[in-house]
Order: structure tokens, then C-alpha cells, then sequence
């Protein structure tokens, strides 16, 4: 059986992202109507830890005309049994996109992915082949892994980038 891909983006993406800056080099991201970070000379850089899991619309600034942040989103694809194991030579898809409608985006050209068989205790570089806006690789899990865990960067022509890691994304059969 084969379950569709999981990501956080496309049509499984729940929240939007939208952007401008104050006439004070200020940036101000909102996680709904909650201030969560705030930087000066339009950059603005933070963990997640912080923020609530609710399915809630980010925005950033506080004034001015509003535009789709270039905000790189990640997509995941491999084949799982019904409760979400995948197997050990399995070959794994990731699609790196911008949300349709951004402003300041470029192709994403560059892709890494290292995977780990015991909770991120130890990571392994993964070999990537790349078609189009996909990275593929096939997975190499030791006998006695039982979870995949995932850590991906992403990084587009204009060097907008994303990092994100996922520990026990999948389980293994």
C-alpha cells in the first residue's frame, strides 16, 4: 500500500506568510495577532520553539503594502504501509517550493539531506539526485533501526533558505 506524500506545504499547507517592512528597518513576525520575534535591518531569524502549534497565519511587519514571503517549503514522499512504515532500502522524494504567489523567488538550486536511523543521534550525508525542483535518494537503514529521522536544507538562487529537521518522520518495516 502506498500512502501519499506528507509536507508542509502545497495543498497540505494550512497557514500563509505575508510580508512587508517599517519605514524603521524593523521586521515583526506575527504568529496570528502575536507578536513572536522582532529584528532591526530587515532580517529576521528565530527557532520555533516558541511559537504555538495551532495551524495559525504568519505574517510579517507591521505596515505597508503586504507581499508572500519567498519562504522555501519542503515536501516529503515515500511509499508506507498503512500505519506509516516505509521500507529499508526505500527510496525517499524531496520537493523544495515557494507558496504560488510569492514575491522575490528564485529556482531552488541547491538541496542536502542527512538521515539518521537512531533519533538524531547520529547523522548520515545522503547521496541526492536531482530532477527539476526534486532530490531523491534511496535508503540504507541498518537491521536494527526501527525510525527515520530527516534534517533537509534547501537554498534558492537568491539565497533564501530553509533548514528543517524532523526526528522519527517515518517508521521502518
Amino acid at each position: 500500500m502506498s500512502v501519499p506524500g506528507w509536507g508542509d506545504s502545497g495543498t497540505d499547507h494550512l497557514g500563509g506568510t505575508y510580508g512587508s517592512f517599517d519605514v524603521d528597518n524593523q521586521v515583526r513576525l506575527y504568529q496570528g495577532d502575536r507578536l513572536v520575534r522582532e529584528m532591526g535591518r530587515y532580517q529576521l531569524s528565530m527557532t520555533v520553539s516558541g511559537l504555538s502549534p495551532a495551524p495559525l497565519p504568519y505574517r510579517a511587519g507591521a505596515t505597508g503594502e503586504q507581499a508572500q514571503l519567498p519562504l522555501i517549503q519542503l515536501d516529503y514522499g515515500i511509499a508506507t504501509d498503512a500505519s506509516g512504515r516505509a521500507g529499508r532500502h526505500a527510496e525517499l522524494a524531496v520537493t523544495a517550493s515557494h507558496l504560488a504567489g510569492s514575491t522575490g523567488t528564485a529556482a531552488v538550486d541547491e538541496a542536502g539531506l542527512e538521515v539518521s536511523y537512531d533519533d538524531g543521534v547520529t547523522w548520515h550525508r545522503a547521496a541526492l539526485r536531482h530532477s527539476g525542483t526534486t532530490w531523491r535518494t534511496r535508503l540504507d537503514a541498518p537491521r536494527a533501526a526501527r525510525f527515520v529521522s530527516l534534517c533537509v536544507n534547501a537554498r534558492d538562487a537568491r539565497g533564501n533558505s530553509v533548514r528543517q529537521s524532523v526526528v522519527r518522520a517515518f517508521g521502518l518495516t
